[in-house]
């Protein structure tokens, strides 16, 4: 889970260098809120950042 969470985390750092949009820099900052607890009540809302959180509980690097 660890190694995906830096994935994570380096992908949202690109995303922000590369200019991307509010939408998909929201993505990935709530697969990083959702990895400390916020579970389904985001999942619910956003089921993009939801299909992220089970790539990284399953140990993938893409979504």
């Amino acid at each position: 889970m660890r190694e995906g969470l830096n994935f994570i985390s380096d992908a949202l750092h690109f995303e922000i260098l590369r200019g991307a949009s509010e939408a998909r820099k929201e993505m990935y900052m709530l697969v990083l809120h959702l990895s400390t607890g916020a579970g389904n009540e985001v999942k619910a809302k956003n089921p993009l950042a939801g299909r992220a959180l089970l790539a990284l509980e399953r140990g993938c690097e893409s979504i």
